[in-house]
């Protein structure tokens, strides 16, 4: 899904944890806080390049940031 947001010349790399873990939240918001940087990113691109996605696990009691 997100490969067909960038342009052609912008590349997707995904470094995702095999770790699974539950969370409860609502999936409009994840799919906001996934696309609205990629596409902002995208629209920052002039020239190629490569959109790195990472995510990590977090012990619950660190304070999370997006």
């Amino acid at each position: 899904m997100l490969q067909t947001l960038l342009y052609d010349y912008i590349s997707l790399e995904l470094s995702l944890n095999a770790t699974p873990c539950t969370v409860t939240i609502d999936p409009i918001q994840v799919q906001q806080i996934i696309i609205n940087p990629a596409v902002n990113a995208r629209d920052a691109m002039s020239e190629a390049g490569t959109l790195s996605i990472e995510t990590i696990r977090l012990d619950k009691h660190v304070p999370e940031t997006v």
